[in-house]
């Protein structure tokens, strides 16, 4: 089932399309012709909702909504279509687990509840984008009891309109997929090709801001276990849910889109922040972009979040030349760098500009020793263990409470092309990415600090001076790099400070890293829990062959002796 908002548009006077079908048969005009102009009547007719169904879709589904003869209806139907498929020996449906598992494509009635409980009225038009549907008077009562302006290809067109596209399924196809692309809003509740080219289509129009849900069937059907399941019973579910969401909203701070500005050329960038000074003590939030970031992935974008704007450093435009600009601010004792997670970042900038990036805020380990504050005398469990994604930081109410699915969005385009970062000129959702990667870190940070005791706060400089080295290794072993924080004045006698932090890097014999960390980094958790400390491997991008070890000196001695011991077991 396949349901979209059509995009509104302006009423016209349309013009019957028998002349122009009987021109186009004489003309000899192609298919073309007479799709457009069928596409033309229906898009400026149909004002608001789409769904389908298909009987060989449920019957493919092996999903069966009321047992007894509906299912050996479907039996027929998939003997008609996949003969034998169904029927091999060994081969069990078990339609319950089907739908349990979330591969069932939502009834009628489900898809109204949904579209009900999400807010749409039932003044909103529907158009049902289908071909034959299975039991449409039984199914389809529901649906029109909550949306009575349900519209199909056949009560917006007449038949002489639909006689060339009748008998051929993949031109209504076309016609029901010109539809939904062109529609404000699109919701997916079944799997296959249509909804998954529609929903890639639908990336790259409305300049990337077309609508498109795609629930989760998996979570829905538990809400919809019972078959008979109306719209009043769930009235007051709903409720519930708005109210809930509305206290969400309450949490969440009103944080405007700051204006952003690319820069090319040093002179693009603020005074205060090229020329550091303790004078003007700044602190901005800091994240990097680029082809697999590491010393050997091409730094492609320096983000720089300022209270007042951002600043996209263009390093592909500007060259070697424009970061450079940037190092006595990034090295600078009086600059604040707040970022999330800044191995890598620190690793790019230092083998590839000689930028040993300096005076870090970073925000995952603010997240887990603002975690030890508050368990403190409680047992681990092993997800505290765990390093937060900025995703889910962000969604932490207590930090922000804010959403961030344009990050998967990008995830799955570096997975298509590895060189996203790259193009040029940068597109309108490059620039929305990498803004959202940084605009929040000032706000983050401030409540952050406000949770910090002063011994955290020690902690905390010396673990991220710590992360901004721990890639970047080399022959003399962090000597140019700045003395570790010591244990600042100011701290109680009283108070227990603990022993401080230190980074050991331990080399593991060629070939033997996934025999020395265990199957799926089973000895690494094993080591965590054991030794309290944080263990960090270069992976695929390197540095290969080293295990990395952050922790307190005696936690650090234990944890070099296990996975010194697993080293002699092999």
């Amino acid at each position: 089932m396949v349901a979209a908002e059509a995009r509104r548009r302006p009423e016209i006077d349309q013009p019957s399309l028998i002349p122009h079908i009987a021109e186009a048969k004489s003309q000899k005009y192609s298919y073309e012709v007479l799709f457009r102009s069928l596409q033309k009547l229906l898009i400026d007719t149909a004002t608001s909702e789409i769904i389908h169904q298909h009987q060989d879709m449920i019957a493919f589904s092996c999903c069966v909504y009321d047992g007894g003869d509906e299912e050996k209806e479907m039996d027929a139907a998939r003997e008609i279509g996949w003969r034998g498929k169904f029927t091999k020996r060994g081969c069990v449906i078990r339609p319950g687990i089907i739908r349990m598992n979330g591969k069932c494509p939502l009834t009628p009635l489900e898809v109204g509840l949904m579209l009900h409980g999400m807010g749409f009225s039932n003044k909103t038009a529907i158009f049902l984008a289908s071909g034959k549907i299975y039991k449409a008077e039984k199914n389809m009562t529901s649906l029109l009891e909550m949306f009575p302006l349900l519209q199909t290809k056949e009560t917006l067109a007449s038949e002489e309109e639909l006689a060339p596209f009748k008998n051929f399924s993949s031109r209504m196809a076309h016609v029901d997929y010109s539809i939904c692309a062109q529609s404000e809003v699109f919701v997916t509740t079944q799997g296959g090709n249509f909804p998954h080219f529609l929903m890639g289509h639908r990336r790259y129009l409305y300049g990337g801001h077309s609508k498109t849900i795609k629930p989760d069937k998996r979570r829905l059907v538990v809400l919809f276990n019972n078959p008979r399941i109306g719209c009043a019973p769930m009235d007051q579910f709903y409720l519930l849910c708005f109210d809930h969401l509305s206290s969400l909203a309450d949490n969440i701070p009103d944080l405007p889109c700051p204006p952003y500005h690319i820069v090319t050329k040093p002179g693009q960038l603020p005074v205060e922040f090229l020329e550091p000074s303790a004078a003007q003590k700044l602190v901005i939030g800091f994240d990097c972009e680029g082809v697999d970031l590491c010393r050997n992935g091409a730094l492609c974008i320096m983000q720089l979040a300022f209270p007042d704007a951002v600043y996209l450093v263009d390093a592909i435009e500007g060259g070697k030349e424009l970061i450079q600009a940037c190092k006595p601010a990034l090295e600078s004792d009086h600059i604040t760098k707040v970022i999330h997670d800044c191995k890598r970042d620190s690793e790019a900038l230092y083998f590839q500009f000689g930028i040993k990036l300096h005076n870090v805020m970073d925000t995952q380990i603010a997240y887990s020793l603002i975690q030890e504050q508050e368990q403190e005398g409680k047992k681990k469990t092993s997800d505290d263990y765990n390093y937060i994604s900025f995703v889910s930081l962000l969604a932490d109410k207590r930090y922000c409470g804010i959403p961030y699915p344009e990050k998967e969005e990008v995830r799955i385009l570096l997975r298509q092309d590895p060189n996203f970062w790259t193009i040029r000129p940068l597109s309108d959702m490059m620039v929305r990415a990498a803004t959202d990667d940084v605009r929040f870190l000032l706000n983050i940070y401030e409540k952050m600090m406000e949770k910090l005791n002063k011994v955290s706060l020690w902690r905390l400089a010396v673990r991220s001076e710590l992360y901004c080295r721990c890639f970047c290794l080399n022959d003399n072993q962090f000597a140019d790099w700045s003395p570790l924080p010591p244990v600042p004045d100011g701290i109680e006698a009283d108070v227990y400070v603990p022993e401080v932090d230190i980074l050991s890097v331990l080399d593991v014999p060629h070939g033997k890293m996934g025999r020395v960390i265990g199957r799926k980094g089973s000895t690494i958790m094993v080591v965590k829990e054991s030794c309290n400390v944080e263990i960090h491997i270069g992976g695929a991008k390197g540095p290969p062959d080293r295990v990395f070890i952050i922790g307190s000196v005696n936690e650090v001695r234990k944890a070099e002796a296990i996975f010194r011991g697993r080293m002699l077991e092999f």
